[in-house]
């Protein structure tokens, strides 16, 4: 809603993750280990990151890796 609203893109994490994997999140993490799971995540910040202006879900675990926090902060918002 929020991204409507705004007249931005939306990316859920999880759903775009699953989507390039092939395969659910539930199965990457018993396939390939939380640590995978990760560095995906790390690295789709940082493309988020390049692109700007999206709103995005990254999910519950990702706001503990600091390297997320500084790959799109400044200038993004935490919410």
């Amino acid at each position: 809603r929020v991204a409507d609203r705004l007249e931005r893109p939306f990316l859920d994490f999880d759903v775009e993750l699953a989507r390039r994997e092939g395969k659910p999140v539930s199965a990457i993490f018993a396939e390939d280990g939380e640590p995978h799971f990760r560095a995906l995540e790390r690295a789709l910040t940082r493309e988020v990151a390049e692109t700007g202006g999206m709103i995005v879900a990254p999910g519950s675990g990702w706001i503990v890796d600091p390297a997320n926090v500084e790959a799109v902060r400044p200038p993004a918002r935490l919410v």
